[in-house]
Order: structure tokens, then sequence, then C-alpha cells
């Protein structure tokens, strides 16, 4: 730490931190924090880590985030710092209330997933209502009917999928097939199956 101190001369304003659940998080008081910054010839990971415990953060980082910093921010807010870091050694952050994640931008994938008859607009309420979604990345309509299509850095992705996993069942409609059986979605634990009921 003595080491750390002196190279680096940090400092923010916390003013409470208290929020702990995603819900909460719709809007992350941490990101208005304000924040100053001096490193001289310091690895991006300890910077960081640095930023995260100023902040109060929990923060898990890629092993493929590299580079070293040098330079002075002074005055900004801890977003425009993230923001600017993961500009300059290109990475994604993002918070789900629980943790900060960043990876390096080379990690992001584009997934399409079925939507098992909920609605696009239902998954991306609910995401909000939980505080996990974030206008950076891709959450859209897929090229087929009941799909969406997911963009964006591995933690985002798995918990757009965590979500839709959680959406009730029992909000699901009864689809009519064509012989006029009742089309029907079935639950048994993971495991999803279609049968039709006459």
């Amino acid at each position: 730490m003595t080491d750390c101190l002196s190279k680096v001369f940090s400092f923010a304003v916390l003013g409470g931190l208290l929020i702990t659940s995603p819900a909460a998080l719709a809007y992350r008081k941490w990101e208005k924090n304000p924040f100053s910054y001096i490193a001289v010839d310091q690895n991006i990971s300890s910077v960081l880590k640095e930023f995260s415990y100023i902040n109060d953060l929990s923060i898990n980082i890629s092993e493929k985030i590299h580079g070293q910093v040098r330079g002075r921010w002074l005055n900004i807010t801890s977003e425009d710092f993230l923001q600017k870091m993961s500009r300059l050694y290109d990475f994604d952050w993002y918070d789900d209330g629980g943790a900060l994640y960043v990876s390096s931008k080379s990690e992001r994938s584009t997934q399409i997933v079925p939507l098992h008859d909920h609605s696009l607009s239902q998954l991306r309420v609910e995401m909000q209502r939980l505080g996990l979604f974030d206008e950076r990345f891709e959450l859209n309509a897929g090229p087929a009917n009941d799909t969406a299509v997911i963009s964006g850095p591995p933690r985002f992705i798995a918990m757009v999928q965590q979500t839709l996993q959680s959406l009730s069942p029992e909000a699901r409609p009864v689809r009519r097939s064509s012989d006029n059986g009742r089309h029907l979605t079935l639950f048994r634990g993971s495991s999803v199956s279609d049968i039709v009921v006459h």
C-alpha cells in the first residue's frame, strides 16, 4: 500500500453509498461521485482496483485487460473517469448491482435467444426494475418471432439470460395449435418442452 501511495494520489467524496440491491441501483450513486486521480506508470488493473476501493465497489477484472496508465484526471465524476479509461484502454464496464465487471471489448459477443412467449418489452421492463438494463448495449427484437438479440460484454449477456429465465412461467400465454388442441409449454426443472393437449 505504501508503494502505491508513493505513485498515486486519489480521492473521492463517497456521499454515503448505502445501496445494496440491484433494484435500488437503477440510479447508481457512485457514478456521480467526484473523483480525481494521478497515476505515474501504473498498471491499468491496479488503477481499476483503486477506483473500486475509493467508490466502495466490488470489482471483477478480466485477465485480458492490459496497459500502463500515465496522467492526471482532476475534478470529474467517477463515471467520466471510467468512460475515459474504457476508451483509452479498450474495455467495457458493466455494473450488475453486486459488482463492477470490466472486460476487454474483444470479449463482446452477440447472441440470439428465445423469449419463450415473453415479450421483449416485458424483458426490458424487468431488467429496468432490477437495475440491470444498460442502454450502451443491445437488447432488441430477433430475426425470428419470439427471439431477442443480445450484444455486449459477457456479464451483460449473462444477466439478460438470467432475467429471462426468472420471468414467471405462469405469465406465458396458452397458444392454440392448428388442430384445435391447446399448445402448452411444460417446465420440468431446467428443461422446457412443448405439448399439445386435445
